[in-house]
């Protein structure tokens, strides 16, 4: 449907067109140029939704959860509730502007979600970061792997601006993968584990002694 309206924007606009010549076209071209158009949305439409599903849906999940279940593993409140609104707006903001961006092939749309993005990892890890320094040496370690989390989602954020800034510099694409995959998912996997595995054991062997 993209794809067919894109074509159809611009074989209009030629039919719209008022001059003293006239128009022809070769239809094997008007038939790769279609499929150019379709292909092209296709590209789209797929790399905007991979930016829905990792920075909208497992972006916010994690961020909402981190807000919740940090305090619980340190035992104490957020160093700064004021930047959590802060931090969601700019996340969903930059989610848009992004996914908007990369469907409308507007690059400076693309890059400003970007920045939202980054901000939005920044404010959240320095959030945890405070929250944590002045009991870190106390700390559990999942506060460990979810302060990690955050620190590598922003690094996240901040390679794929740089990709979007110099989009020529196709190094970086593994490296972004891989911090995103290995460096946040991970991490906050292994610390989401490493709160929760002891308190259901611990929970597990409560419950077989008042059976017993």
């Amino acid at each position: 449907v993209m794809g067919s309206g894109i074509a159809g924007m611009h074989y209009i606009g030629m039919a719209a067109m008022r001059m003293d010549a006239r128009t022809s076209y070769d239809r094997p071209l008007v038939a790769v140029s279609v499929l150019i158009a379709v292909g092209a949305s296709l590209a789209a439409l797929r790399l905007a939704h991979l930016h829905v599903m990792l920075m909208g849906f497992v972006g916010l999940t994690a961020a909402g959860t981190l807000h919740n279940l940090f305090p619980t593993v340190l035992g104490k409140p957020l160093w700064s509730r004021r930047l959590i609104p802060w931090q969601l707006f700019l996340h969903g903001t930059g989610v848009v502007a992004l996914v908007i961006g990369l469907l409308a092939a507007a690059r400076a749309v693309t890059i400003l979600g970007g920045i939202a993005l980054l901000i939005a990892f920044a404010l959240l890890t320095l959030n945890l970061w405070v929250t944590a320094l002045p009991t870190l040496a106390r700390a559990p370690i999942a506060a460990f792997h979810l302060l990690l989390a955050t620190t590598w989602l922003t690094a996240t954020a901040g390679l794929g601006l740089h990709v979007g800034l110099f989009p020529g510099d196709a190094a970086f694409l593994p490296i972004f993968a891989h911090i995103g995959m290995v460096g946040f998912l991970l991490q906050i996997i292994m610390g989401g584990a490493a709160y929760l595995l002891p308190v259901m054991l611990a929970l597990s062997a409560s419950r077989r002694q008042f059976e017993h």
